[in-house]
């Protein structure tokens, strides 16, 4: 064989071994960010007592401490790493009305949680002496969600009587108040300059991850807005979720809603233009429905959904909108979720008093 046939004949096969290499990379690289890398591990259970059931949960910010918004009106601190609780406080004397808007003060600094009941009172909590200083009251109002920017500076509140409140987390003074509309902008028919609020029950509200100005809110008027706290009203709507929990998420430029439906009640939204993405599949059994309750994004290409349909949690790849993981409810609906992808944390209640979490890692390292 001379030189130079040996030469090519080297060439052609290291030029082989490399388009294998990257087609093996490239499949590795595919099932990884189809999330077929991903699996459910680590589950565990708890059952929070007679309670009446699961409605909010919260995630602290390093994933230690969950609280949970119950069925009863209580709120319940619970351990994350031993399931362990660690303490109950009445948010209020409403009894056996659901708490459903918890949340944690996102800066490290402060160890506070906020609550808003179906009282009408938000409160600040203090976790080191687990007592609240004066409530705000929002009179005749029945808060259902409850959301902070990511500074920690605002927070908003949304509920029964279809306004949407912003507050300074500081001073817990009302910063403005966006007040629902007795019409939807589709019913009037009308070409106004300004776009009406809610014209039904605020049952979500969820800040823009990177915009301390901008938050969304999702109602039982079939309808999302979207506000900027520069301004007197809403500055977008887009039409369609029925959203009747915490069914609102936002990441990565797109927006993620799980509405009350029977079919296409998982969809993605693009944030800037408000036009729908796709509906995402939401596999159910004999024609019961999904009629989902709330959603999150774990990671760029993976969500989590849950409700009453299945009665189970699912993970769901986005790529390939299969299913790659799920957490049964016991016969229970799902009504609550909160992941936190970086402490690997995935955390869900059920009506039936049951918390369960577990972990999704990536079976390639």
């Amino acid at each position: 064989m001379s030189a130079i046939l040996k030469r090519r004949l080297e060439d052609a096969l290291h030029a082989g071994r490399k388009i294998e290499k990257d087609q093996r990379s490239d499949q590795l690289l595919k099932g990884v960010v189809q999330g077929a890398a991903l699996q459910i591990s680590n589950e565990r259970k708890v059952n929070v007592g007679d309670e009446s059931g699961i409605y909010s949960i919260a995630l602290n910010n390093d994933g230690t401490t969950a609280a949970l918004g119950l069925g009863s009106g209580v709120l319940q601190l619970l351990n994350c790493g031993t399931f362990e609780k660690m303490r109950k406080l009445r948010t209020g004397l409403v009894y056996s009305v659901p708490l459903l808007a918890v949340k944690f003060y996102p800066c490290i600094t402060i160890n506070a949680l906020y609550t808003g009941g179906s009282d009408g009172l938000v409160k600040a909590w203090n976790l080191d002496t687990f007592t609240h200083g004066e409530a705000i009251e929002e009179s005749g109002n029945e808060i259902t969600s409850l959301d902070f920017s990511y500074d920690g500076s605002s927070f908003a509140t949304g509920g029964k009587d279809s306004c949407v409140r912003l507050y300074d987390s500081e001073t817990l003074g009302l910063k403005r108040i966006y007040t629902g509309s007795k019409h939807s902008d589709m019913e009037s028919g009308e070409a106004t300059p300004l776009i009406p609020g809610h014209s039904q029950k605020v049952f979500s509200i969820k800040f823009h991850p990177d915009d301390i100005n901008v938050f969304l809110s999702a109602s039982w008027d079939h309808s999302l807005k979207v506000w900027d706290k520069r301004s007197n009203h809403a500055v977008r709507t887009i039409h369609g979720p029925f959203v009747c929990g915490d069914g609102l998420d936002i990441a990565h430029n797109q927006i993620l809603t799980a509405s009350w439906l029977a079919q296409d009640a998982l969809q993605l939204w693009d944030y800037t233009s408000g036009s729908l993405i796709k509906s995402i599949k939401y596999p159910s059994v004999n024609h019961k429905g999904e009629f989902l309750y709330c959603a999150r994004f774990w990671d760029k290409h993976n969500i989590v959904a849950a409700g009453s349909g299945t009665t189970d949690l699912k993970v769901i790849n986005l790529p390939t909108e299969k299913v790659i993981a799920t957490i049964d409810g016991d016969s229970h609906p799902v009504q609550a979720v909160e992941v936190k992808e970086n402490k690997n944390i995935l955390i869900c209640g059920t009506s039936g008093n049951l918390l369960k979490s577990a972990s999704l890692t990536d079976s390639y390292h």
